[in-house]
């Protein structure tokens, strides 16, 4: 009952507030004696065969990326995901309020601008979240004028991917009796894997749980200082259904280097519906067979 009441009034977060109404809960096939291949290959793909790798198919390098690279996408959906929590409710207080155990809420008003507060503590569950342990605080200073929002994050954890920084975003389309809605939101975050920067436009919907990273492009750089500039297509979350925020489809693709000279090869990790759970995906280097690869810190 009392989660009900606090996501009825989180509305002043962004449907409230910002909506006015309310809403319903390449390359060649070279070797490694020639610049012209994209990956050192004695067969006929661009995948190394004679791997140092634990996948089957992939080098050490690939492998090593693949995760540098979910872990911060992971991140960032924690990040979005806040924006989910505070646009469930049917209503919001016209002044002032303070309620809820997890998180506890509290919104203010000046004028046009209202302050969201949303405080997990050291750690709680809820609804939203499945069975994932949420903690830390994210505060939000939404102008209703501009149908702008600027969110901060300290130590906000969702399954234990943290995240510090800020978040800003711009409302693309008016909330309505129906969610989904769209932003376009930059991001400027440092979390325990490392840093992402960039702009994504996303689509979060209470009806069924799901954030969308429809489109945007990322610098992650990871704790050894190593940058991917990550693009990503069509990225699906829901947390509220897996417990977790590992995308359930969708792609996430990247240039990374090969060794010989300025060449590089692209790679796309695909995530399909069995990688919430297993943590399964596919990565595709260049134009090569699609490799099944199990990411390590899925479960840990």
């Amino acid at each position: 009952m009392m989660l009900s009441r606090w996501m009825s009034l989180c509305c002043v977060g962004l449907v409230g507030v910002l909506g006015g109404a309310g809403c319903a809960p390449g390359g060649g096939n070279g070797n490694d004696n020639t610049p012209s291949g994209n990956v050192n290959d004695n067969t006929d793909g661009n995948v190394n065969d004679n791997d140092d790798g634990d996948g089957d198919g992939l080098t050490a390098e690939q492998e090593a990326a693949v995760e540098a690279v979910t872990l911060l996408l992971n991140d960032l959906a924690a990040a979005f995901s806040g924006l989910k929590e505070m646009a469930n409710p049917e209503s919001y207080p016209t002044d002032s309020a303070s309620f809820g155990t997890c998180p506890v809420v509290s919104a203010s008003r000046d004028g046009t601008t209202w302050t969201i507060g949303l405080d997990y503590g050291d750690g709680c569950t809820n609804e939203y979240y499945g069975d994932a342990t949420v903690s830390g605080q994210v505060t939000a200073v939404v102008d209703a004028e501009a149908l702008t929002v600027e969110i901060t994050f300290e130590a906000f954890s969702v399954d234990e991917s943290t995240v510090d920084g800020t978040l800003s975003a711009t409302l693309l389309s008016r909330p309505s009796d129906q969610l989904p809605f769209a932003i376009e939101a930059s991001v400027d975050l440092e979390t325990d894997n490392g840093l992402i920067v960039g702009t994504v436009t996303v689509f979060i919907s209470s009806s069924d749980g799901e954030i969308t990273l429809t489109d945007g492009q990322f610098t992650l750089v990871d704790n050894d200082d190593t940058a991917y500039v990550v693009s990503v297509d069509e990225l699906v979350m829901d947390p509220q259904e897996h417990g977790n925020l590992i995308p359930e489809e969708g792609t996430a693709s990247f240039e990374l280097p090969t060794g010989v000279g300025d060449l590089t090869v692209l790679v796309t990790i695909t995530f399909t519906e069995e990688s919430p759970s297993t943590g399964v995906v596919l990565v595709t280097v260049s134009d090569a067979e699609p490799v099944e690869y199990t990411l390590s810190w899925v479960g840990e």
